[in-house]
């Protein structure tokens, strides 16, 4: 899905992704690390990428805008935890090039969507 996102893209564009129900975020990261793997093989670094995570708990997004993650990580290949985070104490960080691509806010989509038909 990514390589089509980004067939007909050029320097000048933006590509802007939403998460709803992002929690604390690892999905937001995780997205913005699969993207930027493409971006390196089609040879689109310059493209500017938003990823836009939400969730109605601001605890949650609290979390996911610290960005830091238990050394435990499970699903991420060594590979990845090389290349794309850092470690900070007992913690593991998205590298800057990984957290500047995510945003984060408090919303509720079931909200918006009411709001929207009401």
């Amino acid at each position: 899905m990514i390589p089509k996102i980004l067939e007909h893209k050029s320097a000048d564009d933006q590509i802007r992704i939403w998460v709803p129900a992002c929690a604390t975020g690892e999905e937001v990261y995780s997205i913005a690390i699969l993207v930027r793997e493409a971006l390196e093989r089609h040879g689109s670094t310059g493209l500017r990428v938003q990823i836009f995570g939400t969730d109605i708990d601001d605890a949650a997004v609290a979390m996911a805008r610290t960005a830091r993650y238990a050394r435990k990580m499970e699903g991420v290949s060594p590979e990845r935890l090389e290349r794309w985070f850092v470690e900070d104490g007992e913690d593991f960080c998205p590298m800057h090039e990984i957290r500047e691509m995510c945003i984060f806010s408090t919303h509720s989509a079931v909200k918006g969507v009411f709001h929207l038909y009401s």
